[in-house]
């Protein structure tokens, strides 16, 4: 690759006080491009999740306020975006959005913890091999989450058990 055939997808993809653009890049289908921006210094509440579709050229922002983007990950196979988020700096509680970027629907949204919770979020997000779980890993609890649903195990052991337990799941679990 020479970079001949290279083309602008979108201008001016961040708001002018963000210094840099990170995120997932390219879904495994190669039809979808997904970005976040960030101001220079440390995390931003300005932040938002934007997402290119390749086959209409148009741009979209998926949240209609900003928020702080803590993660995003794409599915390895389809087009299913994980996007994790704090809706407010005052607001401690992570939450985890599956978003199907073809059927152009949120599928699934988790809160990491509880109302009454002063802080929660996951240590770990990953996708399993075949791209058709999300899992989710917090001190307290595993959540396995698809397209229809998700369901939430208790763990019964503490975070440092646990943090061992995951380095010995086989390795198609891995991220």
């Amino acid at each position: 690759a020479d970079g001949s055939d290279s083309k602008i997808l979108v201008a001016y993809p961040m708001p002018k006080e963000h210094s840099w653009i990170e995120g997932p890049g390219w879904s495994a289908s190669g039809k979808r491009f997904a970005w976040t921006s960030q101001s220079m210094y440390g995390h931003s509440d300005e932040q938002n999740a934007f997402i290119f579709n390749n086959e209409t050229g148009r741009v979209f922002r998926f949240f209609p306020t900003n928020v702080q983007i803590g993660e995003m990950i794409w599915s390895p196979r389809g087009d299913l975006l994980m996007i994790s988020f704090y809706s407010h700096p005052k607001q401690h509680i992570e939450t985890v959005v599956i978003y199907d970027a073809i059927s152009d629907k949120i599928l699934q949204i988790i809160n990491a913890g509880r109302p009454t919770d002063e802080q929660a979020y996951y240590m770990r997000k990953y996708w399993s091999s075949n791209g058709e779980q999300l899992f989710l890993i917090n001190p307290r609890e595993i959540t396995v989450a698809s397209k229809d649903g998700y369901r939430t195990i208790q763990a019964s052991m503490d975070a440092s058990d646990f943090c061992t337990s995951y380095a010995s799941l086989p390795h198609q679990f891995h991220n």
